[in-house]
């Protein structure tokens, strides 16, 4: 088995955007799951892409596949086992006071692994990269070179939104010098 593992910053905007072109050029099922107290799951193919919402929550996932996925999972765990190689998207939270880290994933085969890092190159490639992250218990800080952020991310960073990595943890600061 691979894995593949990406961690960044991007508005929901830009997220959907990534999603919609990857879909469209590469003919992908997109599966929407609402994180909440019952497991659903929203599959978008091209017959109904462009019903594909126009918002994302926090508490989202996004799954893309290369195949209709397999549906009837009554939990994120088990929808996963019963969908194998597709590419994982987790959504973190975008406000007008935080923009949470959103990492994309995988873990397949070395075949579908290389698919899916084909798919999110463009994507991973736009971003700008770098930043100052501070622990948030110690006060300890350190420049991290392969921190991924999206212009937006840079511009909501500038305009005074808090950028935090996943779980609200750690803050990044963009712009930053030692």
């Amino acid at each position: 088995m691979t894995k593949f593992n990406f961690q960044f910053h991007a508005r929901h905007n830009e997220l959907i955007d990534f999603i919609r072109k990857a879909a469209n050029e590469y003919n992908l099922f997109v599966g929407v799951v609402h994180l909440s107290s019952q497991f659903n799951c929203e599959v978008f193919d091209n017959q109904n892409k462009d019903s594909f919402p126009k918002e994302l929550l926090g508490s989202d996932n996004v799954y893309l596949f290369q195949s209709r996925p397999v549906l009837g999972a009554d939990s994120d765990y088990k929808f996963i086992i019963d969908n194998p190689g597709a590419l994982y998207i987790w959504v973190g939270t975008d406000d007008a006071k935080i923009l949470e880290e959103s990492r994309i994933g995988v873990i397949s085969d070395d075949e579908t692994v290389a698919f899916w890092k084909k798919v999110v190159k463009p994507f991973k490639k736009s971003m700008l990269k770098g930043a100052w992250v501070m622990n948030s218990f110690s006060g300890a800080k350190g420049f991290y070179k392969n921190q991924y952020y999206t212009f937006q991310a840079k511009t909501a960073y500038e305009n005074g939104v808090k950028i935090l990595q996943f779980a609200q943890g750690n803050g990044i600061y963009l712009l930053e010098q030692e």
